[in-house]
């Protein structure tokens, strides 16, 4: 994905980065689902369960910021050729991908590893019993869809993935061009990030238990959303400071407030 050919034209370089996001994802799929089936199975006691799945993408998404914010630092300096911002480098792309590739390799390696004393706990499937079929999975689908929370679940999960993306997508372009930031000044950002999830992992069981799932997750949801959407209509506006010092201090709150949200 970050190491396309060279001499590319721009559509075979379009070509090149949705084929290989598609696998990429697929990739993650493969590994995600059966992670989470494994998440779930290791209680079936419906706070210890949100106890697992905050303690596993909190710490999933402090590793994976905080692995992206070193290799920043390391693999994307301001040199003479690039001293506004070291992400423009192309140099430094394919050294991110082979650091990327061997941290979730052996991260995935040590999880495989440490969970495997928990495999004979697991629920298994009976051995009798009958196999499903197509049929029956699509029956099933029409019973789920037929659930008005379940349905609430999925288009919000849709629209929430939706939105995640399409800030990922713009990011980068909104740092260096909009807020005209450094590469180090965007790998700080992942401080207050992490430490924002901290804080999700430790009083997300209290308000799931105080206000219940679904309330919580809709409140945090807008929470972050606003908040981004707000300052860059405030830059837009003119009503963001001119000292770029201040311009940082409340993008790094609005990373806190996200990771906290998140």
């Amino acid at each position: 994905l970050l190491s396309p050919p060279a001499g590319l034209s721009s559509l075979e370089l379009a070509l090149w980065f949705g084929v290989f996001s598609i696998l990429l994802r697929q990739a993650l799929t493969l590994y995600n689902e059966p992670h989470l089936a494994l998440g779930a199975g290791l209680t079936s006691d419906y706070t210890a369960r949100t106890s697992v799945f905050t303690s596993s993408i909190g710490l999933s998404f402090i590793g994976s910021f905080g692995v992206v914010g070193l290799l920043t630092g390391l693999l994307f300096p301001e040199t003479p050729e690039y001293p506004n911002n070291g992400l423009l480098n192309p140099a430094g792309y394919p050294w991110l991908a082979f650091w990327g590739a061997l941290i979730m390799l052996l991260s995935v390696g040590y999880s495989a590893w440490g969970t495997r004393d928990r495999i004979p706990h697991l629920p298994s499937a009976s051995l009798t019993a009958p196999r499903v079929s197509v049929r029956q999975i699509l029956a099933a689908v029409r019973i789920a869809w037929a659930n008005p929370s379940f349905r609430a679940l999925s288009w919000g999960t849709f629209f929430f993935v939706i939105s995640i993306s399409i800030r990922e997508i713009f990011s980068p372009f909104l740092g260096i061009y909009f807020w005209e930031l450094t590469s180090k000044q965007l790998g700080g950002f992942l401080i207050p990030t992490g430490v924002g999830f901290l804080i999700a992992v430790s009083t997300t069981s209290m308000f799931h238990t105080r206000f219940d799932k679904k309330p919580t997750r809709i409140a945090t949801s807008f929470l972050p959303a606003g908040i981004s959407g707000l300052l860059v209509v405030l830059q837009l506006v003119g009503w963001m400071p001119e000292n770029q010092r201040w311009v940082v201090v409340a993008l790094g709150a609005s990373y806190l407030i996200a990771g906290a949200a998140g």
